[in-house]
């Protein structure tokens, strides 16, 4: 909280509130390995298909 305080007063900008869903759509990929993992880590077999 600091790190972002510290750029906003020496870049002198204002908070932008990047939203909830900023990390997945920023690499998908990682999201969809991510979601697929959890399931599998818990003992479930997961099978992925094109949409």
């Amino acid at each position: 909280m600091l790190t972002a305080a510290w750029h906003m007063l020496r870049n002198g900008i204002e908070w932008q509130e990047l939203g909830a869903a900023h990390f997945d759509q920023a690499n998908p990929t990682q999201t969809a390995h991510r979601l697929i993992r959890r399931p599998q880590q818990m003992g479930y077999t997961v099978q992925t298909m094109p949409a």
